[in-house]
């Protein structure tokens, strides 16, 4: 018989087991399921039957090991140890959770620049979680940066902005360069978005310091492309914008596994702050963890036949831009000259802006013509037109061989898509250097002129795993930027069609040049359906001029690199 002293003790640890779980399931949200309790993980060797996703590695060694496109644990160990729970996320991760983790490198890359660029010593140690009186005391009145950067963490309540006129200098170099811009839009360059963690070895092994960049590659969706803005090439241009709930794509393994620790950090200061006694471990799952595979990218139906209709009244309106477009540039031209104010008055201007030739911030100067073109945009406002008729009169007469040229860019997507192929390079030595071991390389890919295709793969900063950046993108992205320009005058004048009727005389090159003026991808919106961003093959396009119906009914596309989820452990402190 069980004394009721012990039957009472058994029940108060079941209650309090019953407790924990709790807190962690309110902990980790409700894409989680409850799996056998880690007690330990062995160091992970490549194995045959799975495929291998090089990130920059040594022959032989596994930078990403992948079952049915997704990501496995790879190179990890955890002692034997009494594990009080396993979860497993049984949703994948999404682009917003990847992009919050970036969203967190990018503003502690950032607070590092600030740190160490920042001219006031005292205004820099507000950004660490310390105390100037604190340091004064340890080191009389040194205030020194440098000698405090690794004794104390970031303060994340010290809050900036990126466009704080004393801070911007400091982070300028985080944009992408001016030349590299599509459109000239001034974003963030997550080639550069850097981050640092330590990756578990065997049990003899030191924790090994890991550098890795954090770019995703939505990009790669554009393999499949064959034609302008189709399915796979509006998502390689904006599926990680537009569809914030799914998969994110295009990263390596040991960018998963970077997600994982950044993860395992974010939550044991969870734990701490509800004074839960546990430590966390956050993991890619093993193989016999998985509870289902990839299903793929589900892409509803929709009819286009309105959607893809030119109507002869949206054409015109088309040409009347292009038109407007023209002229307004030419107007500011010859008001840059004559009337530098006046000028300034087309230009959709700030009262300061940052120079980032000089690396400040300037008042906006009407004189400073050429620059202030070089930053701003011009108005698009039918009220312009009309305002300066009797100066564009003129000017008309000058430049009307332009005023049906349409002038646009596009992002070459499908050429951006394009990886090298890996292949086994001796890595030679220079004198008074150490020899290395054989490497797979991520090869360029060049056409018949010799220049370089698609992205190849940063091959830097190895360590004795051979792991680099592998931040797989090239170093220029100005290359993939195409411009193109077409005639908008159709063979059918429009003063003789219907408003109403659909469009004709029109070639798919000039439908091609409407569509992207109408519907540009590179604007859309996190709250846009991004099939309005699809234009239509030329069979399509001939269907429609046709008078069709053109609906495409529901599908699924295949995630064009590997995703992954993971797996959350937690470990009684007592352990």
């Amino acid at each position: 018989m069980i004394r009721p002293v012990l039957l009472l003790f058994s029940l108060l640890l079941i209650l309090d087991s019953f407790g924990q779980d709790q807190k962690f399931v309110r902990l980790l949200g409700n894409d989680f399921e409850p799996i056998q309790a880690r007690k330990s993980i062995p160091y992970m060797e490549p194995d045959p039957s799975y495929k291998t996703i090089p990130s920059t590695t040594i022959l032989h060694d596994t930078s990403g090991l992948v079952y049915l496109n997704e990501y496995l644990l790879f190179r990890n160990y955890i002692p034997a140890q009494k594990a009080g729970a396993s979860y497993l996320k049984t949703t994948f991760v999404s682009n917003a959770e990847y992009q919050e983790f970036q969203n967190w490198v990018r503003d502690s890359n950032a607070r590092e620049k600030i740190y160490q660029g920042i001219p006031s010593d005292e205004e820099a140690l507000k950004y660490l979680e310390t105390d100037v009186k604190e340091i004064r005391k340890r080191t009389g009145s040194e205030l020194s940066p440098y000698r405090n950067e690794r004794a104390y963490p970031f303060n994340w309540k010290k809050q900036f902005n990126y466009t704080d006129p004393e801070l911007m200098p400091l982070l300028a170099d985080m944009y992408l360069p001016k030349p590299e811009r599509f459109y000239g839009k001034r974003e963030f360059d997550k080639r550069k978005f850097t981050y640092f963690y330590l990756v578990p070895l065997k049990e003899s092994d030191s924790p090994l310091r890991l550098y890795t960049v954090l770019i995703d590659h939505p990009a790669f969706w554009a393999n499949q492309s064959v034609s302008c803005n189709d399915e796979f090439a509006v998502l390689g241009q904006g599926y990680d914008c537009l569809l914030p709930a799914s998969p994110v794509i295009g990263l390596t393994g040991m960018q998963a596994h970077a997600f994982c620790r950044w993860k395992e950090v974010q939550l044991q200061q969870q734990l701490d702050q509800q004074h839960i006694p546990y430590r966390v471990r956050v993991t890619l799952p093993m193989i016999h963890e998985l509870t289902e595979m990839p299903s793929g990218l589900t892409v509803p139906e929709r009819n286009y036949t309105t959607q893809w209709k030119i109507r002869v009244q949206d054409y015109r309106a088309f040409v009347e831009a292009v038109r407007d477009s023209v002229l307004i540039e030419a107007l500011y031209a010859e008001l840059s000259i004559s009337s530098p104010g006046e000028a300034a008055k087309l230009l959709r201007s700030q009262t300061s802006y940052f120079d980032e030739y000089h690396l400040v911030c300037k008042e906006f100067d009407p004189k400073d013509t050429a620059m202030n073109r070089d930053y701003f945009s011009l108005k698009q406002d039918k009220n312009l037109v009309k305002k300066y008729s009797g100066l564009l009169k003129a000017i008309e007469s000058r430049v009307k061989e332009r005023l049906d040229w349409y002038v646009y860019f596009r992002m070459d997507i499908a050429e951006k898509a394009i990886v090298g192929t890996p292949e086994v390079r001796e890595v030679r030595a220079g004198e008074g250097y150490q020899s290395e071991p054989k490497r797979l390389e991520i090869l360029e890919i060049n056409d018949l002129t010799g220049e370089p295709v698609g992205m190849d793969m940063e091959l830097e900063w190895s360590n004795q795993l051979g792991n680099g950046a592998g931040v797989r993108d090239h170093e220029n992205y100005s290359r993939f930027i195409l411009r193109d320009s077409i005639r908008t005058t159709p063979s059918i004048p429009i003063e003789t069609q219907k408003p109403e009727d659909v469009m004709k005389g029109i070639t798919y090159a000039q439908a091609l040049a409407y569509y992207h003026w109408k519907c540009p991808v590179w604007k859309a919106k996190t709250s846009d359906n991004w099939q309005y961003y699809i234009y239509p093959d030329e069979t399509q396009f001939g269907k429609i001029q046709q008078g069709e119906q053109l609906i495409i009914p529901e599908h699924r596309l295949s995630y064009p690199s590997p995703v992954f989820r993971y797996v959350v452990t937690f470990i009684p402190f007592n352990q």
